[in-house]
């Protein structure tokens, strides 16, 4: 069998062992159906060192084709051993003149037929126990190297695992640092708007405070002017008493004198009559009141005691410029020059009696009353400081109205901006809070 399978292999191309695979080169089978030959890429065996295999499994065996023992070994099997056909080589022989023959007997030159051929040594494999023992150690040596590369792979996850949690750790203080820092770059805006929006109300609280002054100041101006303008009054007046002279009626014309008065009798001085109590008046406000008036028909003027004005005390004889349209009680009048009074309780009294008249007997007292009366000129002066008055403080109103509108406006955007910072905080430490979990 084995010479059959040797010249039945000796033309098989090379082929490389599978790994792990120990390869017999020079092999031949055996009788007993075991291999003999040469190993190479064993653990337990050096390379080039000479084995016998225990029984395979069949009973034939192949170039370049890989068997098996009976105790579960696998081998590749090389180039076969050539000279093992001629009875040469390591297993064959030792000795022969080069005859085909086999391993006795005399040959055909009949030279070495008194030598005995002694057996060539054979080298056999390891034993089973041996072969165990290795294949063992081989086990052993596996599994460590196993364990050793799952401690690395371990070490090298567990290397990466606090890598990666140290960057999150760094990542989370960046973030809290970020968010300190928007929150108190929030805040100084805040305080920041907050000392503006304070210090634009001090500054319209100084613009107001002056105007008010300024206001004042003006008003004091004005009485000034009046007290310089206006006459004295009739009740600062003292007539001297009349020089004694014959009575004369006052009343008829072309009368005798009385001859009953021996004596003549001095004329007793009129008495300034005292300014009537101010009737209180629904007036609209900032408008002034005239009560106890009258109109005057030769220039279609009120004449009557004021009150609510800033230019005159409250009481004082007044007479205004002409008047726009009919007069009437508690109703408003216009003046030609833009002013306005509220006619309030209307005099009482006729044949031109009363506070505008003192003699008559029908007749209206004359433009030269003692009667305290501002002339026209200072009725347009006072009106005119009435307008300009009005008109300031119809500009401070609205300076006021828009700066209260702009102040407004800001802490509008203060309150959005605020609520935006809030919100993008509100979602920074979200995103956080999912970052840790």
């Amino acid at each position: 069998k084995g010479a059959a399978s040797s010249s039945s292999s000796s033309s098989s191309p090379k082929a490389k062992a599978p790994r792990g695979v120990p390869t017999i080169s020079k092999w031949k089978l055996e009788s007993d159906n075991t291999i003999s030959g040469f190993i190479s890429g064993s653990n337990a065996f050096k390379d080039g060192e000479p084995v016998t295999t225990s029984e395979i499994v069949g009973n034939s065996a192949s170039a370049n084709s890989i068997v098996r023992t009976k105790s579960g070994s696998r081998y590749f099997l090389g180039p076969e051993d050539t000279s093992a056909s001629r009875g040469g080589g390591v297993f064959g022989g030792l000795f022969g003149g080069g005859g085909g023959g086999g391993g006795g007997g005399s040959g055909d030159n009949g030279s070495s037929s008194n030598v005995e051929p002694k057996p060539a040594p054979v080298t056999t494999g390891p034993t089973p126990a041996e072969k165990s023992a290795a294949e063992a150690e081989a086990r052993k040596k596996a599994e460590l190297e196993r364990k050793k590369a799952a401690e690395e792979a371990a070490a090298k996850r567990a290397a990466e695992a606090e890598a990666r949690q140290k960057a999150a750790e760094e990542e989370a203080a960046k973030r809290d640092a970020e968010a300190e820092a928007r929150k108190k770059a929030a805040e100084e805006a805040a305080a920041k708007r907050a000392a503006e929006a304070e210090a634009r109300k001090q500054a319209e609280l100084e613009k107001k405070r002056k105007a008010e002054e300024a206001a004042a100041k003006r008003a004091t101006e004005a009485e000034a002017r009046k007290q310089q303008i206006q006459p004295k009054k009739e009740s600062d007046a003292t007539p001297e008493p009349a020089a004694p002279r014959p009575t004369f009626s006052l009343f008829g014309f072309g009368g005798a004198a009385d001859t009953k008065d021996d004596e003549p009798t001095a004329v007793a001085a009129p008495t300034a009559k005292a300014a009537p109590a101010v009737s209180k008046a629904s007036a609209p406000r900032g408008v002034p009141a005239v009560s106890k008036w009258k109109l005057n028909a030769n220039d279609n003027s009120i004449s009557g005691f004021i009150s609510g004005s800033s230019s005159f005390k409250d009481g004082e004889p007044v007479t205004t410029s002409p008047i726009v349209g009919e007069a009437s009680a508690n109703t408003l009048v216009r003046t030609k020059s833009g002013s306005r009074y509220f006619l309030g309780e209307e005099a009482t009294g006729g044949g031109g009696g009363g506070i505008f008249g003192i003699f008559g007997s029908g007749g209206e007292s004359s433009a030269s009353s003692t009667e305290t009366t501002p002339s026209s000129a200072s009725a347009a002066t006072n009106d005119a400081e009435d307008r300009k008055r009005a008109a300031e403080e119809a500009k401070a109103k609205r300076e006021a109205e828009a700066a209260a509108k702009k102040e407004a406006e800001l802490e509008k955007k203060r309150a959005a901006e605020e609520a935006k910072a809030k919100r993008e905080a509100e979602l920074a430490a979200k995103k956080e809070a999912e970052l840790e979990k």
